[in-house]
């Protein structure tokens, strides 16, 4: 490689000037590519093809075929609200009063309003009270705590609100707010012309009429003066009665009528009905083009004279809509303030200003940045051109890549600069020459810690590990190759003395070996207690965690699951084999699910639950000593209502029970777990919530539980769970372990590298502590504060861990070389601090700082990225120059030492050292920067300054 650079072309030119043409030809082609790169974030891909949740999931799509569902409410929503029907017919289309049919949105498929539900669970019979209990939770809220006063605590209501905030806040510790009471909506005049709108479902229009009579009477609210809420109120709570007893214990003061003050609060109540939500479930098109189809809902919905503030949108097509979008505002936000509008951009900007400030250079500052700027974009082109896309994770790796690539260019430029001022003639030659080594194994050692993240069992780690691990390896042709070529075309003046003299830096290595002892004890007690703080780790992988409080989502997710219903789905599966279908007639299968659901449907973190079984009375089964008729007059309606429902009679049906058409295996081939051809398969879906701080593990062994008190009484029945919240404990489960895996197959691998670099396993192994305390530290920290480890966060560990080596590797290798020119452990530090940590803490500051330009992205999770990114640099950069000098200052210095001595010929050495005191005349400082400037062992590359000075003697 170093020949290239003395080569010429045909027409005299350096070949150097070839690499710019090829960066200059190839700029076209490298942003036609980067058009094409598309963004997609799909929570249930992140897992592997034959993940067992993976698994299951698919074979449950297979079976209840479920589109993106997304949940549609507003403040003032009721089951009487008449936009709710206007919107689902002009969502959905409908036909006009003239029979013209009119076209819905072209993003939907079908709307499920409540009172179509309801209007589905009440043709079969169900009383009115059961049917608003089944749909509670899931289309119809339970809204607020509703509150009736007396006539007295009518004319003291302000006195009364603030008494409940104040003595909820003292005695319960909650935070409660003062909603007003609900009222129907009252239609403007212009709302007539829509009046007649609505989807029609009933082919018998008379019948039709009475059940919308028979639903508008269904809810009524009692009258009341104003709502108490608080964050997932739930009517059932232990903690809604205590809020209750507190409001109710409210009194004026003390009379003769009533020594214990007269009552203010005649009555505390919940209703079910207000608010609402719709289903709506989208087409092709709305699935390929979330954020449209979201945008076009929200239009429609202001057409239906919904104010666009009241609107609040849920459920999985909002979550992955709006987590494109906040990347893509990290990139560029045309809506923000002009130096916030891309924060990527910003973190770029900042960074190769810094470098400029570094650098001391105009021309070495526009090289760095160049070469930083290429290897990246080269690098991200490979995301398209292999097929793959963006997402939330790869969205970071450019700015990681041009910070990696920085490191190295600085580290070179710095090389360069004291090789220029021994021999501006060959000092592009010679840098490459000093800094091969180092940026070679740095380099390969960073890729180490980011190809470890290949073993991850999350799709999006894995794909960041594989894309990072090669830009590494562009980014180590670029530090070696394409930056010493740019060098040679563009030539530039040798440094001043003061840049490369390096005293500051001697001073501070003085210091550090004074106070080796004391040093180390320190950061081993940073160390320990970064160790402890590991022992609080937590992980995070909810989507909606990644969005700031104060996000519209947010605001959205919050009033739904409050108000309404939980956002995320998890739902069992119920298996009837052949053998118990046999044995267990079909009403009786009936009601084994319903007793599933039920117990289902109080758990304290399901909001709602739906299954077959709400279709129907319940039914109980003969007793062994009934007649043969009454047996047989239940046997026949159980055949009757199955035949109903598996000839199609009941369209709801279809998504709540189906009979398997194949042999489906689970965790290995064969083993049938989830179905055999012919088993009835019962789905019971529920809804939880996901913006509680909940366990989500807790809840499905709970879950699993209760299906087993039910079906261990029943032969030939087994169940599984399945929906988004086995998806999300899954993924968090693979997040840790892909933390430790990955981390640890970089510690081990990078560990063996430096043993067979320092050819003795002790030093090896001591000098991996460095390397691992800012990491230790910072996560330690971050746990012990309560911080939670998401998926972005997590690729930062085995990537600190390649950038604290990459320092150190440059570190030891000045600080042999000075011990092979025969100086003392001491001079070997004061040599390797003075060369290479103007190097370190430039190329810190800028990554660090840049990366601290993060902080203001819209996604939690990227900003979360560069902050604690920013701190693994901070804590590496001491690590490297205060930790590690004071360790080579004691055992781990002895063990090189002798290594270094025993490797190397003594005479050689001896002549080394007369040859650079042969010439008197030179000034001793000047001999120790000379000397300073000769590179690696096996390079031997004596300065030209000090070979005249030999020959001339």
């Amino acid at each position: 490689m170093l020949n290239f650079f003395n080569k010429k072309d045909p027409w005299g030119n350096g070949l150097s000037v070839w690499v710019l043409a090829a960066l200059l030809f190839a700029t076209p082609f490298i942003f036609t590519t980067l058009k094409q790169i598309e963004m997609k974030n799909e929570v249930e891909a992140w897992l592997p093809e034959r993940d067992p949740q993976a698994v299951l999931l698919d074979w449950y799509g297979e079976h209840f075929p479920v589109k993106d569902r997304l949940f549609v409410s507003w403040d003032d929503s009721t089951l009487n609200d008449a936009r709710s029907e206007l919107l689902a017919a002009k969502l959905e289309g409908y036909v006009d009063a003239k029979g013209v049919e009119r076209r819905g949105s072209p993003y939907v498929e079908a709307v499920l309003t409540p009172r179509e539900s309801l209007r589905q669970i009440l043709d079969q019979g169900i009383e009115d009270d059961q049917a608003l209990d089944t749909l509670g939770g899931l289309l119809l809220g339970h809204g607020a705590l509703k509150v009736r006063l007396t006539e007295l605590g009518q004319e003291k209501q302000d006195f009364i609100e603030q008494e409940i905030i104040r003595r909820a806040k003292d005695e319960l510790k909650l935070n409660v707010e003062i909603l007003p009471a609900v009222k129907l909506w009252q239609p403007p005049l212009k709302f007539t012309e829509y009046a007649e709108i609505r989807q029609r479902k009933a082919d018998d229009e008379e019948f039709y009429e009475e059940d919308e009579e028979r639903l508008d009477k269904i809810l009524v609210v009692p009258e009341h003066e104003f709502q108490v809420t608080w964050h997932l109120i739930a009517p059932d709570a232990e903690l809604s009665t205590k809020v209750q007893k507190l409001i109710e214990s409210i009194t004026s003061r003390p009379s003769k009528a009533y020594p214990k003050g007269d009552p203010l609060i005649a009555e505390t109540f919940f209703s079910t009905g207000a608010p609402i939500a719709l289903v709506v479930t989208f087409t092709e098109a709305g699935q390929a083009d979330r954020s449209a189809a979201l945008e076009d809902v929200i239009t429609v919905a202001k057409e239906c004279f919904i104010p666009a503030e009241e609107i609040h949108l849920g459920g999985r097509p909002v979550g992955s809509a709006r987590l494109n979008e906040e990347v893509a505002k990290s990139n560029y936000d045309p809506n923000a303030p002009f130096f916030m509008r891309s924060v990527t951009g910003l973190s770029a900007l900042v960074s190769f200003v810094l470098a400029f400030f570094m650098l001391r250079s105009f021309r070495l500052g526009v090289l760095v940045l160049t070469v930083s700027g290429y290897a990246t974009l080269l690098t991200v082109m490979l995301v398209p051109l292999t097929g793959s896309t963006m997402n939330m994770v790869l969205i970071v790796m450019p700015t990681l890549l041009s910070v990696l690539t920085l490191s190295g260019a600085i580290h070179l430029a710095s090389y360069w600069k004291h090789a220029a001022w021994e021999n501006p003639e060959n000092a592009v030659i010679n840098a490459v020459k000093m800094a091969a080594q180092p940026c070679i194994l740095a380099s390969a050692t960073t890729a180490i810690g980011l190809a470890s993240l290949m073993t991850s069992t999350l799709n999006p780690v894995r794909d960041f590990g594989i894309y990072a691990a090669a830009g590494c390896g562009v980014s180590l042709i670029f530090v070696l190759f394409v930056l010493p070529a740019l060098m040679q075309v563009w030539p530039g003046q040798p440094p001043e003395e003061h840049e490369s003299d390096g005293k500051s830096w001697r001073l501070l290595a003085n210091a550090i070996y004074r106070h080796s002892s004391l040093v180390t004890v320190v950061c081993l007690g940073l160390f320990a207690f970064g160790l402890y703080g590991l022992t609080y780790f937590k992980s995070e992988t909810k989507v909606i965690r990644y969005f700031p409080k104060d996000s519209q989502i947010m605001k959205d997710y919050w009033f739904l699951e409050d108000n309404v219903i939980g956002i995320n789905t998890v739902d069992t599966i119920v298996r009837f084999d052949k053998d118990a279908q046999e044995n267990m007639p079909f009403l009786e299968r009936l009601e084994v699910v319903r007793q599933i659901t039920d117990k289902i449907r109080t758990h304290h973190e399901i909001t709602g639950a739906l299954s077959l079984s709400d279709f129907q009375k319940p039914t109980e089964p003969p007793a062994e000593d009934d007649s043969f008729l009454v047996k047989a007059r239940y046997n026949k309606r159980s055949n009757a209502f199955e035949s109903k429902i598996k000839d199609g009679e009941l369209p709801e049906a279809e998504s709540l029970l189906t009979v398997a058409q194949e042999d489906a295996d689970w965790t290995v081939p064969g083993d049938k777990k989830l179905s055999e051809t012919g088993d009835e398969l019962w789905r019971i879906s529920a809804q939880a919530y996901v913006m509680a701080d909940n366990d989500y593990g807790l809840l499905m062994d709970e879950l699993d539980g209760i299906s087993q008190s039910v079906l261990k009484f029943h032969a030939g029945t087994h169940h599984v769970v399945t929906g988004m919240v086995p998806v999300f404990l899954r993924t968090q489960e693979a997040l840790l372990e892909s933390l430790i895996r990955s981390f640890g197959m970089a510690f081990g691998i990078i560990a063996v590298v430096l043993i067979i670099v320092l050819r003795n396993p002790i030093a090896g192994l001591l000098t991996m502590l460095p390397n691992l305390m800012p990491v230790a530290f910072c996560f330690g920290t971050l746990s012990i504060m309560g911080g939670r480890v998401d998926i972005g966060t997590m690729i930062t560990a085995s990537v600190a861990l390649g950038i604290a080596v990459d320092g150190t590797l440059h570190l030891l290798t000045w600080f042999k070389q000075g011990l092979i020119l025969g100086k003392s452990r001491k001079e070997a530090i004061e040599l390797g601090l003075s060369h290479c940590a103007p190097a370190m803490w430039q190329t810190s500051a800028i990554v660090a700082i840049g990366l601290l330009m993060l902080f203001p992205a819209p996604l939690l999770m990227i900003s979360r990225f560069g902050i604690l990114m920013a701190a693994l640099v901070a804590a590496a950069l001491i690590a490297d120059i205060v930790f590690l000098p004071a360790l080579l200052a004691g055992w781990l210095g002895t063990i090189i030492e002798k290594s270094v001595r025993k490797s190397n010929n003594p005479q050689e050495n001896s002549e080394l050292s007369n040859t650079a005191g042969l010439n008197e005349d030179v000034d001793p400082e000047d001999t120790e920067s000379r000397q300073a400037s000769v590179s690696t062992p096996h390079l031997k590359i004596v300065t030209a300054k000090v070979t005249e000075g030999s020959n001339s003697n």
